[in-house]
């Protein structure tokens, strides 16, 4: 499974992680750190630029998940990769998104 978005956060909160409004929406093209060792970055180094378009935002990563991309403080990649359950927060599916079409072809 790959949630996209919003499917990030349906499931993130399906497996029992949190998902809160913040006080600021990121709407736009962002820098992204990428964790290491997830296989959805395989090849694409530690940094990359995303599109993003969201006010709330994954505050508690459920139990089996890590936390793989980070915009600034926030979560934006989670992953149970045991389980080969990923979720992205931005969007990887368009031009926006450098690194997406890689993204999408790890998956």
């Amino acid at each position: 499974v790959l949630g996209i978005c919003y499917g990030m956060q349906l499931l993130n909160h399906h497996f029992k992680g949190t998902v809160e409004k913040k006080p600021a929406r990121e709407d736009g093209q962002f820098p992204v750190d990428l964790s290491k060792g997830c296989k959805l970055f395989d090849g694409i180094g530690e940094r990359s630029e995303v599109l993003l378009t969201h006010g709330d935002s994954v505050t508690k990563v459920p139990p089996g998940f890590d936390a793989v991309a980070h915009s600034g403080d926030l979560v934006v990649g989670i992953a149970d990769e045991s389980r080969s359950l990923y979720g992205v927060q931005f969007h990887p599916e368009v031009d926006l998104s450098v690194d997406g079409k890689a993204m999408l072809q790890n998956f």
